[in-house]
C-alpha cells in the first residue's frame, strides 16, 4: 500500500491544500497525527527511510483515488488508519519538541486539540 505510487502524490503544498479543504472531516486528533508526521518529516535528523515512509503515507492521504475514495462517506478511514499505524511505528521520533511544534501549528490553524 505505501509505495512509490503514493510518494509521487506528496508535496507540502498539496498536503496543506488537502488539510484546508477537509479540516472539518478530518478532526482534531487526526490533524494532530498528520501534523506530527509532517514535523518529523521536516526534521533534518530524521533518517531518509523514515522520511520516505512518511512521504508515502502523506501521499496516500493526498491521493483522491485510494482504497476508499475521500469523497465517499467515511472516505478518510483508510488514510487515517495508515497514518495511525505509521505513527505508532515511529513513536521514537515523537519527542516533546516535535509535540510542541505540532501544537504551534495547531494554534496557527486555530484548531487546538
Amino acid at each position: 500500500m505505501m509505495n512509490e505510487e503514493y510518494q509521487k502524490d506528496y508535496s507540502h503544498e498539496k498536503l496543506w491544500d488537502k488539510l484546508r479543504r477537509n479540516i472539518s472531516k478530518i478532526g482534531k486528533k487526526a490533524l494532530f497525527q498528520i501534523l506530527t508526521l509532517y514535523v518529523i518529516l521536516c526534521r533534518e535528523d530524521t533518517p531518509m527511510l523514515v522520511k520516505t515512509s512518511i512521504i508515502a503515507a502523506l501521499g496516500y492521504l493526498i491521493c483522491p483515488f485510494d482504497l476508499i475514495p475521500d469523497f465517499l462517506p467515511g472516505g478518510f478511514v483508510d488514510d487515517l488508519l495508515a497514518i495511525s499505524i505509521l505513527l505508532a511505528e515511529l513513536s521514537i521520533y515523537q519527542t516533546e519538541s516535535v509535540k510542541d511544534e505540532v501544537r504551534e501549528l495547531m494554534d496557527e490553524w486555530n484548531f487546538m486539540p
